[in-house]
């Protein structure tokens, strides 16, 4: 998903990096919606004397944006982004042994079936904010922000934790990426425990982790 300002700069990337190795096939772009940009007060912001400020309606116009563009048929891991709090200069953030009175934040990982949001329309407007469930997760391990220039580096050093985790060395100048058909979270790589990871590279299969092995 990509919007008005860097829907062309996004799609020479890939085409520039011959979309990283992947089929071109499996992309799929389009751009989400944008909505004015107000000031704290309220007032319209305007961009020029005649260009009103606008911005992307953020990760909830993914639906929205594949509904106009008639992707019918997408099996999707896709992120959700709902509010309904805000806060103010007289909210808590701290407590007498200062330590903070909300410490988490939601990483909208969110898992959503496309029949359910198919129908969801018919009854949004019966449901109130409720929270349904918390779960705490660990930051390194969970999330990381893809627009940010260290992503890949977080990525690198999780799967060699996994990597290490099964009875394996990562040398220090290797960067293990592993597919997901590979490993997911660290599962079924035990079988070769022992080895030296020796070369950096992306690993598309377990008979492939051999030539990685010292």
């Amino acid at each position: 998903m990509t919007s008005e300002p860097t829907h062309r700069s996004t799609c020479d990337f890939f085409e520039t990096n011959n979309y990283f190795g992947l089929d071109k096939s499996n992309f799929l772009y389009f751009q989400q919606g944008a909505i004015p940009c107000f000031t704290l007060k309220g007032i319209l912001m305007f961009e020029q004397k005649d260009k009103m400020a606008i911005t992307p309606d953020g990760n909830g116009g993914l639906y929205d944006a594949l509904y106009k563009q008639e992707f019918s048929e997408i099996s999707e891991f896709s992120a959700h982004q709902s509010t309904d709090t805000t806060s103010s200069s007289s909210s808590s953030i701290g407590d007498e042994v200062s330590s903070l009175v909300f410490g988490s934040s939601n990483i909208v990982s969110h898992l959503f079936s496309t029949g359910f949001l198919e129908s969801a329309s018919i009854f949004a407007d019966q449901l109130e904010y409720h929270t349904f469930s918390a779960l705490h997760v660990n930051r390194s391990s969970e999330f990381s922000l893809v627009k940010n220039g260290p992503a890949r580096q977080d990525m690198f050093k999780l799967h060699a934790k996994h990597v290490e985790q099964a009875g394996r060395v990562v040398a220090p100048q290797v960067k293990i990426e592993l597919s997901p058909l590979v490993s997911y979270f660290g599962e079924g790589l035990a079988i070769f425990e022992g080895k030296i990871m020796a070369k950096s590279g992306i690993i598309h299969a377990l008979v492939d982790i051999s030539t990685f092995c010292l």
